[in-house]
């Protein structure tokens, strides 16, 4: 791993779910910095700010995160 585009998504009960390549993973959100610190990526496209050092793009614009979330 190392300089992939990460996608994270939260559902409105708090889970969330991490896109990487064709994987999808359900995980903690203590997992889910763990699993950025070992994935190291190159951008993170989430729908709710991180918390986290790697650069971020938030999507804010309902029908942005609709189409990513199918995709």
């Amino acid at each position: 791993m190392g300089g992939d585009v990460i996608f994270v998504d939260t559902d409105r009960f708090g889970r969330i779910i991490v896109l990487y390549g064709d994987r999808m993973l359900r995980l903690t959100r203590r997992r889910v910095i763990e699993f950025l610190r070992e994935a190291k990526p190159m951008a993170i496209v989430t729908d709710k700010p991180l918390n986290v050092i790697y650069p971020q793009i938030v999507l804010k614009h309902p029908q942005l995160l609709a189409q990513t979330r199918r995709r």
